[in-house]
């Protein structure tokens, strides 16, 4: 919500829309509202961050899975490691076909930085940023509420020397239990704010074609 307020206040700075504007003074404010939200994008919700995010569940979930499968023995405790390695490769194949989708055309010879094919072409460009972060918000989300209970049960495991709750089966449940809130309030945030970007952009597309 912080960062939707500080999108409010940039709104205001740069758009004072009446219903008498004039086409070119909207294709202007949307160039400038789609550059806005390309930087924003860049600065918080770097691609860097979801690799880290990643490694830092995988990273230790391989440590502990190994661990846990030597001390208790059962190669079972290695099954929820490699089904979160395939998920994790089937995500990064999505991805590279999503990234062949992307269909902006750079500025042309003859055109300004405030053409209307340009700044469409740039907006569908943001909005296809939009979905990529999607996508990686919840390849991560899915990531953590799946495979995190495994990776919870095996902790509490290897703490207590047994298991938790003397039965496999709640100790697990407990864990997803657990794990779905969580990770459901987390990522939450930043898909509800992906998407009020993403409605903002196209109700002032939606005008800018009713102008022109």
């Amino acid at each position: 919500m912080e960062n939707q307020n500080q999108y409010q206040v940039y709104l205001k700075k740069i758009k004072q829309v009446g219903h008498h504007d004039s086409a070119e003074k909207l294709i202007k404010q949307l160039n400038g509202k789609a550059d806005y939200m390309l930087t924003y994008m860049r600065e918080h919700m770097a691609a860097s961050e979801f690799n880290q995010m990643k490694l830092l569940f995988i990273i230790p979930f391989l440590i502990l899975s190994f661990l846990s499968c030597l001390i208790f023995g059962g190669f079972w405790r290695m099954v929820p490691l490699i089904a979160a390695a395939l998920y994790i490769v089937y995500c990064r194949h999505q991805a590279i076909q999503l990234q062949k989708s992307d269909s902006f055309t750079p500025l042309r010879e003859d055109e300004t930085i405030n053409s209307l094919r340009y700044v469409e072409s740039k907006v569908n460009h943001v909005q296809f940023g939009i979905e990529v972060k999607r996508h990686r918000i919840l390849e991560i989300k899915y990531l953590y509420i799946f495979f995190f209970p495994f990776f919870l049960y095996l902790t509490t495991e290897f703490l207590i020397r047994s298991t938790p709750f003397h039965q496999f089966w709640i100790g697990l449940i407990i864990a997803f239990f657990v794990g779905i809130i969580a990770w459901q309030m987390m990522f939450s945030e930043d898909l509800e704010e992906l998407k009020y970007y993403e409605d903002s952009l196209e109700s002032d597309l939606t005008v800018l074609r009713h102008k022109v």
